[in-house]
């Protein structure tokens, strides 16, 4: 923008770029205006700050789907949720056969768009859902296996909302940068100071967050699942040998 305000053409082609920055500096103001709203919301609403805990959902996106899953509970399943946001293929039967097609696409095609958008941040992680996906273009054309991901996100999204219990293993360092940021923006003349992230049931209890499942307590599927995925070990370390002592208290010296 800086390079076309710049420029000294003829006069009625100035006129047109100028008509042009015009209309793109009143759409930016218009977008801050929103994000400020939607940082607003994400603040305050808890199911939105449930949300971000997820590696690969930012305020957009957990404000959107919270939206879309309103009200919790009404949806029997993950499955039906991911249906009626039109991410599970179609279905043409014929005799005694069925046909499987292309995604419905039924529903808010926004969610859809944020959610396939999530693939460039959990396809490098260490998590579970990383595993899984880096683990579908072996099996499945690269846009099944984003659409894939992206109906897995909405049901663990559906479990964390009726569960009330934020992401299991989600990376300390960043979430803790998520809700800094997050403060940061909603509050420009606050600048908020980040956390030592310790580990991530201090990260949570920074933010009033509830505490999750420790893997000692995961229920026997989940922890086979992630003994195959070989992340394991990544979800123990992320809750220090400290966070231990808190929970159960110190120790008695004689």
């Amino acid at each position: 923008m800086a390079w076309l305000e710049s420029l000294d053409p003829r006069s009625h082609r100035r006129l047109l770029i100028d008509r042009r920055l015009c209309r793109r500096r009143h759409a930016a103001e218009k977008f801050e205006r929103v994000d400020r709203i939607l940082l607003g919301i994400a603040r305050e609403e808890p199911g939105g700050r449930l949300l971000i805990t997820r590696p690969g959902i930012g305020h957009v996106a957990a404000v959107g789907l919270r939206a879309a899953l309103d009200p919790i509970g009404r949806f029997k399943d993950g499955d039906h949720a991911a249906a009626y946001l039109g991410l599970v293929p179609t279905t043409r039967p014929s005799g005694t056969k069925a046909y499987h097609g292309r995604i419905a696409k039924v529903g808010a095609p926004q969610i859809r768009g944020l959610l396939t958008q999530s693939r460039q941040r959990v396809a490098r992680r260490p998590i579970l859902l990383g595993a899984f996906y880096r683990e579908l273009p072996r099996r499945k054309p690269p846009q099944a296996a984003i659409m894939a991901l992206a109906r897995k996100l909405v049901t663990i999204a559906d479990l964390m909302l009726k569960h009330d219990e934020p992401c299991r293993d989600a990376q300390p360092m960043l979430t803790d940068r998520k809700f800094t940021k997050l403060q940061r923006k909603r509050r420009p003349k606050e600048r908020g100071k980040p956390r030592p992230a310790e580990g991530l049931t201090a990260v949570y209890d920074g933010v009033d967050l509830p505490e999750t499942t420790g893997p000692d307590a995961l229920p026997t599927g989940e922890r086979r699942m992630l003994l195959d995925k070989d992340v394991m070990r990544y979800v123990e370390e992320l809750r220090p040998a400290d966070e231990a002592v808190r929970r159960t208290g110190p120790v008695d010296q004689i």
